[in-house]
């Protein structure tokens, strides 16, 4: 398994287990952002790894066109010394050289190639962690405004309430000021009937005064 494939799998894994246990979004988005900052590092080491990988090859192949050029000169030597099967033989191991030249040639080419594109991955990586640092820092407000929108749901409830509450008590002063006016009309009403008393009370003093008047000029 690749190194990508294998890092895209643990980020995966640790992704899905974090959210579905996350409680707090915060220690989550942190450990997500670190768990890439540990990716980042195994794929630093694989960097290094490969460029190792990639000097040892480059040396092997300097190794190996320097023995094609000593077989050459070899071969050139046999031939001024009339050795016709020196120089054959010193033709074969060049043209063996060379084979080795070509072919770990090719590896180091794709070695290169490797190479660079763990860099372009790693310098992708790192843009992605800063992009996801800001991100962090963006979905961090938007829970602490949902956090206030919940704050502020629940005093909104708390005044609905209070307001419940209040009309109960208006209601209660409805009552007493209905009783009150009752009160009121009560006396109202006994009002005339205390009155009536008294004007009732004047007319028999009157009859009275006028009785003694009338008694007293009989006597006389």
């Amino acid at each position: 398994m690749g190194i990508f494939k294998k890092i895209s799998l643990i980020i995966r894994s640790n992704l899905n287990a974090l959210i579905d246990k996350a409680e707090n979004p915060e220690n989550m988005l942190d450990q997500i952002i670190a768990d890439m900052m540990e990716n980042m590092r195994e794929i630093k080491l694989q960097i290094a790894r490969s460029i190792k990988d990639e000097k040892l090859l480059s040396r092997k192949v300097e190794e190996n066109e320097k023995l094609v050029l000593e077989y050459e000169k070899k071969a050139l030597l046999a031939l001024e010394k009339s050795d016709d099967d020196l120089a054959r033989e010193a033709l074969r191991r060049k043209k063996s050289y060379t084979g080795i030249v070509s072919s770990m040639g090719r590896e180091l080419d794709e070695q290169k190639k490797a190479v660079e594109l763990l860099k372009t991955s790693y310098k992708a990586l790192e843009c992605k962690i800063e992009e996801a640092k800001n991100k962090r820092h963006v979905l961090l407000s938007r829970q602490k405004r949902a956090e206030t929108q919940v704050d502020l749901s629940d005093t909104i409830c708390s005044v609905s309430e209070q307001a419940d509450l209040f009309d109960a008590f208006e209601r209660m002063a409805d009552k007493v000021t209905r009783q009150e006016a009752m009160a009121q009309a009560v006396l109202e009403l006994e009002k005339p009937s205390i009155d009536e008393k008294f004007e009732k009370m004047e007319r028999e003093k009157s009859i009275d005064e006028e009785f003694a008047a009338l008694k007293s000029r009989a006597k006389k």
